[in-house]
């Protein structure tokens, strides 16, 4: 089952036995392209952050995506021959509540009746850059 549109979610939550779900394409791309997650990769390509390899963090697209609101992704990143590949891996999130703002995670903490809680698949992405260490 893939997820993009709020009727979709909430279709999934009530008869999808809490199954996982893949995000669709427009739902990726709302989290690649988010201001937190482009700033992060600036961050990340300029060498400003505190440990470059590898890393974690939250991206907010609540706003575009309330289903997935602040989603974690994880980034591992490789240098070699002057170039660097960050990897970046939205994972360990899902869709808990239909109920907006509580945010609660998996599990049963006062779900709306009828429903069912599901994981979403993780999903990757990577971006190339000039290695920040070694200047232009």
């Amino acid at each position: 089952m893939v997820v993009d549109r709020r009727a979709e979610v909430l279709d999934h939550f009530f008869a999808g036995k809490g199954e996982p779900t893949t995000l669709g394409t427009e739902t990726q791309d709302a989290i690649k392209n988010s201001p937190d997650q482009q700033a992060r990769e600036e961050r990340i390509r300029t060498g400003q952050t505190s440990n470059v390899s590898r890393g974690n963090y939250g991206v907010d697209v609540t706003c575009q995506k309330y289903f997935v609101g602040d989603t974690p992704v994880h980034y591992s990143t490789t240098c070699g021959g002057g170039s660097c590949t960050t990897t970046f891996t939205s994972r360990g999130d899902g869709f808990w509540d239909v109920a907006f703002g509580d945010f609660d995670g998996p599990g049963p903490r006062g779900e709306v009746p009828g429903g069912t809680p599901y994981p979403f698949r993780p999903f990757s992405w990577q971006v190339m850059f000039p290695d920040p260490r070694t200047g232009p």
